[in-house]
């Protein structure tokens, strides 16, 4: 049935080469997954006579994105639903992600947060703070836990917020950001 429809596809839109995906059902009950580079035969009248293809077997990589697609959508559950404040930001400080939590306690919404830098939201003293804090991350390497400061939300309110720090690294271990986890202390510095 994929077949049938890929073929009256590709015979509609422009007959290309296509690489389809299939899952089939193994003689022993088990479910493969294959990837199938196909392209059409054709007759002398350029008609289309046949397919012809080569499966091989990407079970394991469909497994591995499906893990990681389940990963994924548990990691954003969590940081969706805690009440720490959580930010993620490039080397230079500028937020490219924040849980809702952070927008609240930062008090902008997320749109305006994106791509603005730290500083932006902190008076100068606060700053250079959490620039040094930053800055020790990245050198050592090692969390830094229990940095408190203050923000200026924009509405003018005042919060003071305590975060831990940690560095973020690709996969070949270079640094590439900074992962924060913050609450509202305001209550009791008061």
């Amino acid at each position: 049935a994929v077949i049938a429809e890929e073929r009256k596809n590709l015979l509609v839109h422009a007959a290309t080469p296509r690489t389809l995906e299939l899952k089939l059902i193994h003689k022993n009950g088990s479910t493969v997954w294959t990837e199938v580079p196909s392209r059409f035969i054709r007759d002398s009248k350029d008609q289309v006579i046949g397919i012809i293809g080569v499966a091989r077997d990407c079970t394991e990589r469909v497994n591995a994105v499906e893990a990681l697609r389940v990963s994924e959508g548990r990691y954003r559950t969590i940081l969706e639903n805690i009440e720490e404040g959580y930010c993620e930001s490039d080397l230079a400080g500028n937020f490219v992600f924040v849980n809702q939590s952070a927008c609240m306690l930062i008090g902008y919404p997320e749109p305006e947060l994106i791509g603005t830098n730290f500083r932006d939201v902190l008076d100068s003293e606060n700053a250079l703070r959490v620039f040094h804090a930053f800055s020790k991350v990245f050198q050592s390497g090692e969390p830094y836990q229990g940095l408190d400061f203050e923000v200026i939300q924009k509405n003018g309110e005042s919060r003071q917020v305590e975060i831990s720090v940690t560095l973020i690294k690709d996969q070949n271990n270079k640094p590439i950001g900074l992962r924060g986890i913050g609450r509202d202390i305001t209550a009791r510095k008061q």
